[in-house]
């Protein structure tokens, strides 16, 4: 059973720096955070900073996460409309289908609870792997933007990604039929 939870580093630490070791162990961390060194210091930081950090479990082990960057207002001519990054990695140990469950069910999470209207996220264009999901899990993508990232030592472009209510309610709509 695939489960996901908010977690706050402050209260779950142990639980985040073993998915940093886990996912560093495999060989995944620089598929997770692929704009410079890193360390696992510098990933609890890093996940301090943000405004969602979700954990995804199977049977009670931690098998990946996902995030969301503090969001940014923008004052538009009925509202504010919220804004924020969004990012996603998994262990080797979870399934594609647990992925995408998982996926989805961070999705529904962030727009429905955190009122987020618009999602966007950046992938190295030879990431195919996550741009795979990325599409899988709705995200219309553009690019690639040349030499905007290093990725695994390499410069490289990315693709950017989005996805908003619009896109999202059209795949549930689609689902239902």
């Amino acid at each position: 059973m695939i489960e996901v939870f908010d977690l706050n580093v402050n209260d779950h630490a142990n639980l985040i720096s073993s998915l940093y070791l886990n996912m560093t162990a495999e060989g995944r961390m620089d598929d997770v955070i692929y704009q410079g060194e890193h360390d696992i210091v510098y990933f609890l930081n890093w996940v301090k900073s943000l405004r969602v950090f979700y954990g995804v479990f199977k049977d009670s082990v931690i098998i990946g996460a996902g995030w969301v960057s503090v969001p940014y207002a923008m004052e538009g001519p009925e509202r504010s409309y919220r804004k924020a990054e969004i990012g996603f990695g998994f262990s080797a140990k979870a399934t594609v289908f647990e992925a995408l469950k998982a996926g989805r069910m961070m999705l529904d999470r962030t727009f429905d609870f955190y009122g987020i209207d618009f999602l966007y996220g950046t992938t190295p264009e030879s990431n195919r792997l996550a741009l795979g999901y990325a599409k899988r899990l709705g995200f219309k993508l553009y690019g690639p933007i040349p030499n905007s990232c290093v990725f695994r030592g390499k410069l490289e472009g990315t693709y950017t990604s989005y996805i908003d209510r619009e896109i999202l309610n059209g795949r549930i709509e689609a689902k239902q039929d």
